[in-house]
């Protein structure tokens, strides 16, 4: 009997099953069409996201040089070892400065030697245009285009000999130095600085080898498992894990190329978790919203068959089965949608627009199965609770409970009576609101549920404005002159053959104001020294970890500046040394991250230090018989952290330590020092720009052939150009790709705020379609009934909207400001297009979702009733 019992409940789970399909068909429709877009939609929209980030960290890498942010100086091979060993290390490598090459006396680039993992896991992705291989024979050596061009190698060929002179870091080392000839087995194209004609050459191991080189100590790059963790917390754990005893070794850690882009694509790994969250909500009330109307209105079904026998499990499995038929037929479609045009159209659109003009990028993926995964997980998750809320109120109630509200409709006609006795004004007004007030929690949670899709759409497109590359590119002038770091090293160098002590006289700015027709005001100089330190002042850029080939620059900070920089010292809580700055002869040096946050107390008590500068001197002049002026040091600070004030520096290379004055220090510094024009900013019209470029350019152009020629050098310029829009121009393909990113993210976002927005009010009609048609068999017409729902939407809309503009602008100002905060160059661009193109849809929908609706199943299911009635 047990088995025939259980045969009779599967026929009767069968039965009703096929009842609510028939039956429903067009709600079903639209429930599987919703599951199926967010399923589709939440996975285009997290590959968008994820091909951006991994375009936008692949370019960082291009312009670090170098796919690693952490490293450690001086490193032996025990030390290696142990940091291979900590489980927050993925991958270890090395490199060691070996050598330089040289041309007429000038150092042209320098050569590292690594092994064939370090290559390709390190420093490869940071490449691009790769023709040959890594250097293998002693006498094979690798170079980048920019060196083949300043040696005037124009056309190279793998297996070229070039003629080169050579010469090992360690002068001790003669073996293969001097002029040597070496084999071309390779060349590439890199993107890390720019505005320098010098970049790293590759040798062979085999060449250290023979020439008696260790490979250490050497560089040890160290590769993070933890890509979004800050560099701060990075090089602690370093430092606590393995000890150094080498007053050389030393553990450096910059923000990875992951956490940057991060930052600038939504200010953070915080607020990108944050807005991810948002995005799965979306996704969520989505769904849920039209779920739980359905199945919420089932309840009373479902209470008439426990009248009539049916038990409450069986009642249970039957809208389990229906919300997992549903789900099923969503994930195919959705997975469908979602796969084709994230594998056909995602990939033509990052490597046909995304820096096409730097390579291939085929290496970018935005395809990921953990998406897919998450994204059907999330769609079960979802119903899930939709379905459990369901039926944990129905297994709470009792059956005559849960058949309470088939009576409601029956109280139609009574309060739509009343109504009309004491309202009869606007009959159809109060009764839109009588409809919409006889739920207040479904209504509260249907208008909030609705207000967040559409402010996290609003949301999304303040992140796309707000970030775009265009507004941190057009906060630069429109040209900038400078001097180029060679000729710097020239002058410092070299200073003993040079008969002018200024690189750039003060008339440079009047030529520049006759040759382009500009007035003063269109052109601004920042002005600096290149002083010469002594021993003493050496001890206190001690605790900086710089090489022998680093340039010390003095700039002054204006009253403004100093504002937002003691603004930042006071936040942080900074130990600098500020009335001695103000009221004293004192000096913040400032650095492009060369200070371990491990040597602070040892900053701390250098504070109070006297440094002593003295002019540009010929070689072999003994800096004692000088004369010099002294400034007391007040600190050090970090130019790299990404909220640090926007200072007028000359340079923000990392080779360049800035000792910051005030103007009166200035000025009393050019009574020993030689001042220069580091830096001149010009901005004009756009009329005319275009004609200023190009005089600007051969202008620049002459300067550099009169410097050549006067010291005797050769591809060496003593200037460059910067025009604002050739850099606009050269990130073309980027900037328009990365719109189409975020704003197709944005508009996704929109559509589905949208689409909720309907499916809600599409449910809301279907589901009440009983009382929709006693309101017309008491006498509502039905032009009136379709009013009547038009009146509901247009108040749902209303109260939206109401939300949007009040509670939703004042979140979205509270974003802004912690985005501001976190990217210097983010815009508050407010989308008024996108907040218009919502308003409108969502009129244009609340009336035309009742004429569709009415005039379709509302008017079968009364010309049913009335045939019922008839019959």
């Amino acid at each position: 009997m047990g088995n025939n019992k259980y045969d009779v409940n599967q026929n009767v789970l069968k039965v009703l099953l096929n009842a609510y399909r028939r039956s429903n068909k067009k709600r079903d429709a639209v429930l599987i069409s919703g599951v199926s877009i967010m399923i589709g939609l939440t996975f285009i929209i997290f590959s968008f996201l994820y091909g951006k980030l991994n375009i936008d960290t692949l370019k960082n890498v291009r312009e670090d040089g170098i796919a690693v942010s952490t490293y450690l100086e001086y490193g032996t091979i025990n030390l290696e070892d142990k940091i291979r060993r900590l489980p927050f290390v993925d991958n270890v490598g090395k490199e060691k400065f070996a050598g330089n090459i040289f041309l007429n006396g000038q150092k042209i680039c320098t050569c590292i030697v690594t092994d064939d993992f370090t290559y390709q896991a390190m420093i490869k992705p940071a490449y691009t245009n790769i023709i040959g291989n890594y250097p293998q024979s002693v006498d094979e050596i690798m170079l980048s285009e920019k060196t083949l061009k300043y040696l005037g190698i124009a056309n190279p060929k793998i297996g070229m000999k070039i003629n080169l002179e050579f010469y090992w870091n360690i002068l001790s080392k003669e073996e293969l130095t001097g002029i040597q000839t070496f084999v071309l087995c390779g060349y590439y194209t890199d993107y890390h600085n720019s505005l320098s004609d010098k970049s790293i050459a590759y040798i062979s191991i085999n060449r250290c080898r023979l020439g008696n080189i260790d490979l250490y100590p050497s560089r040890i790059l160290i590769d993070v498992k933890t890509k979004y963790g800050k560099a701060e917390l990075i090089e602690r754990n370093l430092y606590q894990n393995i000890p150094l005893s080498d007053d050389n070794q030393y553990f450096m850690s910059s923000a990875t190329a992951q956490y940057r882009a991060m930052e600038n694509m939504a200010g953070g790994l915080g607020s990108a978790i944050v807005f991810i969250l948002l995005i799965c909500f979306s996704m969520f009330i989505f769904v849920y919203n039209t779920l739980f109307i359905s199945l919420n209105f089932d309840i009373r079904q479902y209470g008439l068959l426990e009248v009539i026998g049916v038990t409450g499990k069986q009642i249970k499995i039957m809208i389990y089965r229906q919300v997992l038929r549903i789900y099923l037929a969503g994930c195919v479609i959705g997975s469908g949608i979602g796969g084709f045009v994230v594998n056909q159209l995602l990939p033509e659109l990052l490597n046909h627009m995304y820096l096409s003009n730097e390579g291939n990028v085929r290496e970018i993926s935005a395809f990921n199965n953990n998406f897919l995964v998450i994204t059907i997980l999330l769609a079960a998750v979802i119903m899930f609770i939709a379905a459990k809320t369901v039926v944990d109120k129905l297994l709470k109630m009792s059956p005559v409970e849960a058949m309470k509200g088939l009576k409601q409709n029956a109280s139609v006609q009574k309060r739509v009576t009343k109504k009309e006795r004491y309202f009869n004004i606007n009959p159809i007004l109060n009764l839109a609101i009588g409809n919409l007030l006889r739920d207040k929690k479904k209504l509260v949670l249907t208008v909030v549920s609705l207000t967040i899709g559409c402010e996290i759409a609003l949301v999304s497109c303040v992140l796309a404005l707000g970030t775009d590359s265009i507004n941190r590119l057009s906060q630069n002038p429109d040209f900038v002159l400078g001097i180029t770091q060679d000729a710097i090293n020239n002058l410092l160098e070299n200073s003993d053959y040079s008969t002018e002590k200024q690189l750039l006289t003060e008339t440079i700015t009047s030529e520049i104001l006759y040759k382009c027709g500009l007035n003063t005001e269109k052109v601004s100089n920042i002005y600096g020294y290149f002083p010469i330190c002594d021993k003493s002042t050496q001890k206190v850029l001690k605790v900086l970890n710089v090489n022998t080939n680093y340039t010390i620059v003095v700039q002054k900070i204006n009253k403004q500046e100093w504002e937002s920089l003691f603004k930042y010292i006071t936040k942080y809580d900074l130990i600098i040394d500020t009335k001695e700055f103000v009221e004293g002869d004192g000096t913040i040096i400032l650095h492009n991250h060369l200070a371990s946050g491990e040597n602070k107390q040892k900053q701390k008590d250098l504070i109070g230090k006297t440094i002593s500068l003295y002019d540009i001197a010929p070689q072999g002049t003994k800096i004692t018989e000088m004369n010099s002026i002294q400034l007391k040091n007040c600190g050090y600070l970090d130019i790299s952290a990404l909220d640090f004030p926007n200072l007028k520096l000359s340079d923000r290379s990392i080779n360049i330590i800035f000792f910051l004055v005030s103007e009166k220090e200035f000025d009393r510094l050019s009574k020993t020092l030689t001042r220069q024009l580091l830096k001149t900013e010009i901005n004009v019209s756009k009329e005319q720009e275009n004609n200023i470029k190009n005089l600007l350019k051969n202008w620049v152009k002459e300067k550099n052939l009169e410097y050549q020629a006067k010291n005797d050098l050769q591809n060496q310029d003593l200037m460059y150009l910067v025009c604002n829009s050739d850099v606009i121009a050269s990130q073309k393909d980027y900037i328009s790709g990365s719109r189409i990113i975020m704003m197709s993210v944005s508009a996704a976002l929109i559509f589905i705020g949208i689409l909720n927005y309907t499916n809600t009010m599409v449910m809301n009609i279907l589901t009440r379609k009983k009382e929709l048609i006693i309101l017309e068999s008491i006498g509502l017409s039905k032009k009136r009934l379709r009013m009547m729902l038009i009146v509901e939407g247009a108040l749902y809309s209303l109260m939206i909207i109401g939300l949007l503009l009040t509670i939703g602008n004042l979140l979205l100002l509270l974003l802004v400001k912690y985005i501001e905060y976190k990217i210097i160059y983010f815009k508050l661009i407010y989308p008024f297009s996108a907040l218009f193109f919502i308003v409108l849809t969502l009129v244009v929908m609340c009336i035309l979702i009742p004429y569709i609706i009415c005039g379709q199943h509302i008017k079968e299911s009364i010309s049913l009733r009335k045939k019922q009635i008839e019959e």
